[in-house]
């Protein structure tokens, strides 16, 4: 799971930021900037990822964002890690209502789903966080 996860991502880099030059990327995290938290290192190898690209990335743990920020740059990432995790609503917000382009990695989104019309906005939306089920498929709408 995890080597189809990073191939998407890459993918996703790929197209996202070496097709256009000089993005800026912001890479939130969950918690608290601390090099002990798990999600800050998650995110400091996405930044050592994003470095592959023609971009200028910005690490910042998710109790440092500040409004708005989102708007600031092209591409968003946030990376959580704790299931029970506590997204700051500020957060949220701003990324409901940005059209920037956002990636959401592990935990967190199933509180954006409850506490936003995510289903409406973006098609679909996330009820449970499943660790120990292998996905093999997706299933949207009819498909």
């Amino acid at each position: 799971m995890r080597k189809i996860l990073f191939i998407v991502l890459f993918s996703f880099l790929s197209v996202s930021l070496f097709s256009q030059q000089h993005k800026k990327v912001l890479v939130v995290t969950e918690g608290v900037s601390d090099l002990n938290n798990p999600s800050f290192a998650v995110g400091r190898q996405l930044l050592t990822l994003c470095g592959h690209f023609a971009a200028q990335s910005t690490l910042m743990a998710v109790h440092d964002y500040t409004p708005e920020m989102t708007e600031q740059y092209d591409v968003i990432f946030y990376t959580g890690f704790n299931p029970k995790n506590a997204v700051p609503k500020v957060f949220l917000h701003d990324v409901f209502k940005t059209s920037k382009q956002v990636v959401w990695l592990s935990t967190g989104f199933i509180e954006f789903c409850r506490d936003f019309p995510v289903e409406k906005q973006f098609g679909f939306s996330v009820a449970k966080f499943d660790s120990a089920t292998e996905y093999s498929t997706v299933l949207y709408g009819s498909k």
